[in-house]
């Protein structure tokens, strides 16, 4: 993934607002090029999902739907 893309892909995850967010809540997303291109509750598949479109390296972020649950972020290889 190039730093422009993860710039990118940062930018789109930080303007979705709590709305945008809700239908994500318990799963994890892959994000590239600006959007979400697969997303679920197993973050194995979501990623398989990703590859399947042809996307490599996907932002993969899981949106939690319990607050006391600890954020994690994975950029990929």
């Amino acid at each position: 993934m190039s730093d422009e893309n993860t710039l990118k892909d940062l930018r789109f995850l930080r303007g979705m607002s709590a709305e945008q967010a809700k239908p994500y809540l318990g799963e994890w997303v892959a994000i590239n090029d600006g959007k979400i291109v697969a997303h679920g509750k197993d973050p194995e598949q979501v990623v398989g999902e990703a590859w399947k479109s042809g996307v490599r390296s996907p932002l993969m972020k899981r949106f939690y739907s319990d607050p006391s649950e600890v954020p994690y972020l994975y950029t990929g290889p």
